[in-house]
């Protein structure tokens, strides 16, 4: 219900009369209900990981914390690709008897029936990976040919990535940092400040080692929390060392070079 009103809020809702029965249908939610309904029913509850709903001014973004089938190959998938199959069958007979949703397989189709109506020139993008991620276009892209650079309308946690990028940047050339540009609080333990340096250090490896390396596979191989992660990436960003270029879904970090200090 929670994100039936969060859709309802952030997404257009666009006239539509049913030729069957001459009653208006919101499109708006008879699309995204398949989508909220297939990433709550088939996620991964044991992983500790959240889901999360992003709406932006011309797609939306869901990212799943699941596995699918063995047989289903890891990478770009398209939605004919997804086979039939539940991840947690208890949780879907609850849904199906609250009708929130329907047969096995009714989502892919109903998303292939209604994504059509709301916005001709859709587009579905799906990535599976440690993560499940669909992205669906809903309305024209910025005329620049990149994705919407406003930030998200985000269930679950406000994005902070900033796409503008200053300087000069580089790929590679980990460096060591100081206290002072790993933003050390000097009310911190030395343990404390011990631990984050090694921390950041662990992230800006990572980064420099794959580029498109995401929050959740950072915390996953330090194992740490996302939030956690997501303060040290931030505060990296804030103090010029590294930048996110794009969004979370085709998004990459770049590690900005910096200029020797006098």
């Amino acid at each position: 219900d929670q994100l039936a009103e969060f859709v309802a809020r952030y997404m257009p809702d666009k006239f539509y009369m049913s030729p069957e029965t001459g009653q208006r249908e919101d499109l708006r939610w008879n699309l995204m209900r398949e989508v909220v309904a297939n990433m709550l029913v088939h996620f991964d509850a044991s992983s500790g990981y959240a889901c999360f709903l992003h709406i932006f001014k011309d797609r939306v973004l869901t990212k799943n914390p699941t596995r699918l089938l063995p047989e289903i190959p890891e990478g770009e998938l398209t939605i004919h690709q997804l086979s039939n199959y539940t991840k947690n069958p208890l949780l879907v007979r609850v849904f199906h008897e609250l009708h929130w949703v329907e047969d096995l397989g009714s989502g892919v189709r109903n998303i292939l029936r209604y994504a059509p109506l709301y916005y001709p020139n859709y587009k579905i993008e799906i990535n599976s990976g440690q993560q499940f991620l669909f992205s669906i276009t809903y309305a024209d892209t910025p005329a620049d040919g990149q994705m919407s650079k406003e930030k998200p309308s985000v269930h679950g946690q406000m994005s902070k990535d900033d796409i503008n990028v200053q300087g000069e940047m580089s790929k590679g050339n980990v460096q060591e940092l100081c206290d002072e540009e790993l933003s050390l609080k000097p009310y911190e333990s030395k343990r404390s400040k011990d631990k984050k340096k090694r921390r950041i250090q662990a992230i800006m490896s990572m980064i420099a080692n794959d580029s498109h390396v995401s929050l959740e596979a950072m915390a996953s191989q330090l194992d740490m929390s996302i939030k956690t992660i997501w303060r040290d990436t931030t505060e990296l960003k804030e103090q010029g060392v590294i930048e996110r270029i794009g969004d979370d879904f085709n998004g990459e970090w770049i590690i900005v070079k910096k200029s020797e200090k006098k």
